[in-house]
């Protein structure tokens, strides 16, 4: 069944369920502490994440199952494809699966459904929110065929315009990669020779990105990224956009694999669920998700795309 799925939503997804167990770890230390083996961190045998646990949240974060933005992907996801992108219902639906939803919710989540409640339609709707939910949002958008409707997928959830540009320039860095069969490096280069597209406030990210795209070293490039624009270096790992975009296109350029890409996310540590959503989907269209990460996610899961 796995072959037959849309390889950009299968990559996302498998992602998520691979790195959940390691997610929101910021010491680097207690991190590696964490591993069962730094060279595979991929579906660690123990559940870290400081945030959340099967404990605190009955019938969620166990093997094999995804993080709390993996979750809020498959109910986006689903309800994208079956109102075909009818965003009033997918909205509508969003907040109906958000108000029975027994895991983890996130400042956004918690913020939209307030606003819902309040009678407040898109874009009012929106929590006022840079997280890179945004990014899984252009995902689904190009995964299911409405990649034209980016804008409206993340604005009725997030309404912030750092988001909204940040999703948008991600959708367009995968759709170059599903329908031109580009590869990451290709799509990114299309990205700089269409810089003036760009919206005025990530012009000088994407400038930094690429005086930095010649190394591989992910990490050091959050580093320097956080003293380039005055932010804490935690701050360059957490949810927040433009760092996360970033992080993703950095890591999907310089990937030799999809198993590679997604471990490089892994180890960086942070919020590595939100980028395995992206990076996973971009990997997925170049490498494809291997067989021996996906029999390892639940089938109810899988079953879902």
């Amino acid at each position: 069944m796995a072959n037959t799925l849309e390889p950009g939503l299968l990559g996302a997804i498998v992602g998520d369920a691979a790195t959940m167990p390691v997610h929101w770890i910021y010491d680097e230390t207690k991190l590696r502490e964490a591993l069962d083996d730094a060279s595979k961190p991929e579906f660690n045998s123990k559940l870290s994440c400081p945030f959340y646990s099967p404990a605190e949240f009955p019938g969620h974060y166990g093997h094999g199952q995804v993080s709390p933005y993996g979750e809020q992907f498959l109910s986006l996801l689903g309800s994208t494809r079956s109102n075909k992108g009818d965003i009033d219902k997918i909205a509508q639906n969003f907040y109906d699966w958000a108000a029975s939803y027994t895991g983890r919710k996130d400042g956004a989540l918690k913020e939209f459904c307030e606003h819902y409640s309040q009678g407040k339609r898109n874009p009012d709707s929106g929590a006022d929110d840079s997280q890179a939910q945004c990014l899984y949002k252009a995902v689904i958008a190009v995964g299911t065929g409405h990649a034209d409707d980016v804008r409206s997928l993340i604005n009725f959830h997030q309404n912030n315009q750092v988001a909204i540009g940040c999703g948008q320039v991600y959708a367009d860095f995968l759709l170059s990669m599903k329908t031109e069969k580009m590869t990451a490096r290709g799509a990114f280069d299309k990205i700089i020779e269409e810089k003036g597209s760009l919206p005025e406030f990530l012009k000088p990210h994407i400038d930094f990105l690429l005086n930095h795209i010649g190394s591989s070293d992910t990490g050091a490039m959050l580093k320097a990224w956080a003293d380039e624009f005055g932010k804490s270096p935690l701050s360059a790992i957490a949810c927040a956009c433009p760092p996360a975009l970033l992080r993703s296109l950095h890591i999907c350029v310089h990937a030799t694999s999809y198993e590679q890409g997604l471990r490089n996310n892994m180890l960086i540590g942070g919020d590595n669920c939100s980028t395995a959503l992206s990076i996973g989907a971009a990997l997925g269209y170049q490498y494809g998700a291997p067989e021996s990460w996906t029999k390892q996610v639940s089938s109810e899961v899988v079953g879902s795309l």
